[in-house]
């Protein structure tokens, strides 16, 4: 058999060549199948590794802002962070506030144990804290740390542990207190303070709880009310206050326990001893800033028992005072001043009158309270307002007398000034006084007028008869002459003699005496009237000048009787100069003329000021003044002892009287009779008008 296949065998080898064609079309499509899919894997792998490494990328450049984000986190923090390595203890990281607040640079910082930054000596402490934070996982520790300049500052530091599964680490944050420190110093120090003025303050100085529980009693509570501090700890002060009271009480405490708040109020507390005592109290509350809630409550208590007492007293005076006020018959009236925009008084305010006022006026006093007194009195400018305005500007009280047209009256009125820019008037309507003083002074006018006609009318016949008497005189002596030349027998020549050198001139002398002594009278009547006439000028006057002047002229009769006078520094007055020089001249000349001739007379002057007037007072050591003498010495023409041989018309007292009567003063004396006499004269110290 040849080496050659049949046919056969070809086609079953053809059969199986397509069979094995079959299986690898399959196994190639399988492949490419599988290629294409290995393919998709590696493209979709491909995708997923470079998303991968973008989202890598991402997370490192976060993590790097997230470092760099809790580096800025850390450095912002107001105290330093740390942290050591464990048990190593050995600084690896901090914050830039580590450096700034301790002074040192990040060189010196680096690797530092942390023994180092404590004071030397407190080493078991810091490791006990340190071993105690790697034991709990936390711990707190305040203790000084070391800065660069050597001295040590206070930290209040906080430590905390975390593992890796390399190493162990302290990680921690540190606080500078120092602030703190010397606000606890400074708190110390006024807790000592508090407690040092508590313990000494004359007040009760207490601290309660909500509930009004004494929690601290000063020790004044037993000089006060008697109570031992002790006694009140852990009771209620409302136990304490009386009935009446404790409504207001409540309330006020109410107010204070919900919010933060200062309240005062007056009460009465039972004393140890039984009495109630009034006190006034001032109460603070006080709350946690951090809470909210309320710490204690501070009261401060002082006794006003007194006080209460003066009040009520002080209400009972106010009491009477308004029914005296109203019962008045002067006129009282409280104003305010009104000022415009140049701050110039402009108008006053009535606040307050009294029932006179409508009396007086004719206005109700619902009409006149607090309308401006241009309204009330109907006038542009208000009446008097420059007087009123000056007197509640300056303080300084006025006192005058006028006559207001509108009304037709005169009023007296005193101007006070109770408070700033506000006045009050007291006005006495004078008005019938007035008319009766006019009617006097026309009556003393018409007096003065007739004594001054009389006086003048009486001295023509008083020189008549003065003429005639020394006429009479002369034809006596004629007639005399001739009865020597006649020759007329013995008896009826001794009559004719005696009648002519003796009964005649004896009668004559008798006549020429008292026409001497009416003579006198006359013109003292005169001088009187003239007083009483003379139109007084009035101005301020330099007392001290005026009496050095007087006593100047009176030296001759000083020297004479070897007198002393001795002036004060005197006030100055309002008067007429004139006749202020007559009345002063005629006072001291009266104590030259009675001075005592047992001893040297000395006259002392001098003067006080006395609200609005000057006191003046003259003082000699001469013969002095009965008791029975005193009232008549200003009567005109008595004399103490009429058979005196001192010459006077009784005149010089009674013209003084007179002048000062004109100048609205007054004058008096007193005296001892054998020791001296003191005279007084009052007068004006601000103008006035005759």
């Amino acid at each position: 058999m040849s080496g050659r296949p049949t046919v056969e065998e070809l086609e079953k080898l053809v059969e199986q060549l397509q069979q094995h064609n079959s299986i690898l079309s399959t196994s190639l499509e399988q492949s490419n199948t599988e290629l294409q899919a290995l393919q998709e894997d590696h493209n979709l792998l491909k995708n997923r590794y470079q998303k991968d490494i973008e989202e890598l990328k991402k997370a490192q450049i976060t993590l790097n802002k997230e470092k760099e984000f809790s580096q800025k986190l850390l450095d912002c923090l107001p105290g330093i962070f740390y942290l050591y390595t464990y048990p190593q203890l050995r600084l690896i990281y901090w914050n830039k506030n580590h450096e700034r607040l301790l002074g040192f640079t990040a060189d010196e910082i680096r690797n530092r144990h942390i023994m180092d930054w404590h004071v030397p000596g407190v080493e078991p402490i810091v490791q006990q804290a340190v071993d105690l934070v790697m034991e709990k996982g936390e711990n707190v520790l305040e203790s000084p740390l070391l800065h660069k300049n050597g001295e040590y500052v206070p930290f209040l530091m906080t430590g905390i542990s975390f593992d890796t599964p390399e190493q162990r680490y302290l990680m921690g944050f540190g606080i500078d207190i120092t602030d703190r420190k010397r606000i606890e110093y400074a708190l110390k120090e006024s807790e000592s303070l508090f407690r040092l003025l508590a313990e000494n303050s004359t007040d009760i100085i207490a601290s309660h709880n909500a509930n009004g529980e004494f929690v601290y009693v000063s020790p004044s509570c037993k000089t006060l009310l008697g109570y031992e501090p002790k006694e009140l700890i852990g009771r209620s002060a409302f136990e304490f206050i009386h009935p009446d009271d404790k409504v207001k009480i409540e309330k006020s405490w109410q107010n204070v326990v919900e919010k933060p708040a200062i309240t005062t109020f007056t009460f009465r507390i039972l004393s140890k001893d039984g009495p109630y005592v009034w006190f006034e109290a001032v109460l603070k509350s006080i709350f946690d800033e951090a809470t909210g809630k309320l710490k204690e409550i501070h009261a401060s208590s002082r006794d006003i028992t007194k006080r209460k007492l003066n009040e009520d007293k002080l209400e009972e005076s106010e009491t009477k005072l308004t029914t005296l006020f109203n019962a008045m018959t002067e006129m009282v009236v409280i104003h305010e001043v009104i000022f415009d925009e140049n701050g110039n008084p402009k108008d006053y305010k009535i606040i307050d009158c009294n029932k006179a006022y409508t009396a007086i006026t004719g206005i109700e006093k619902k009409d006149a309270i607090g309308r401006l007194g241009s309204e009330v009195y109907q006038s542009d400018i208000p009446p008097y307002l420059d007087e009123f305005s000056k007197v509640a500007l300056t303080g300084e009280a006025f006192e005058y007398t006028t006559y207001y047209a509108p009304m037709d009256k005169h009023f007296i009125i005193s101007v006070v000034s109770p408070g700033p820019n506000k006045f009050a008037t007291i006005t006495t309507d004078i008005t019938a006084v007035h008319e009766i003083q006019e009617i006097i002074q026309e009556k003393n006018k018409e007096l003065e007028n007739y004594l001054y006609v009389a006086s003048h009318d009486l001295r023509t016949p008083l020189v008549n008869i003065h003429g005639f008497s020394q006429r009479f005189q002369k034809h006596i002596e004629a007639i005399s002459g001739c009865i020597e030349d006649c020759t007329i027998n013995s008896d009826k020549s001794e009559l004719v003699k005696k009648i002519t050198s003796e009964e005649i001139p004896r009668t004559l002398n008798f006549i020429l005496s008292n026409v001497s002594k009416m003579d006198g009278l006359i013109n003292g009547l005169l001088q009187i009237s003239r007083t009483g006439r003379i139109k007084m000028t009035i101005k301020k006057l330099d007392m001290g000048q005026l009496i050095k002047s007087i006593v100047s002229g009176m030296n001759f009769q000083l020297a004479e009787i070897d007198a002393k006078v001795n002036i004060e520094e005197l006030p100055d007055c309002y008067g007429d100069n004139m006749q202020l020089n007559q009345m002063f001249t005629n006072i001291i000349t009266n104590a030259i003329k009675y001075h005592d001739k047992g001893r040297p007379l000395v006259i002392n002057i001098s003067g006080k000021v006395r609200y609005n007037k000057v006191i003046y007072s003259i003082h000699d050591n001469g013969v002095g003044i009965a008791p029975r003498h005193q009232k008549r010495i200003w009567d005109v023409f008595y004399r103490v002892d009429s058979s005196s041989q001192i010459t006077g018309e009784g005149l010089g007292l009674s013209i003084a009287k007179r002048i000062i009567d004109k100048h609205k003063g007054k004058i008096w004396v007193e005296s001892e009779e054998g020791v001296g006499s003191t005279f007084f004269i009052e007068l004006l110290n601000t103008e006035f008008s005759e």
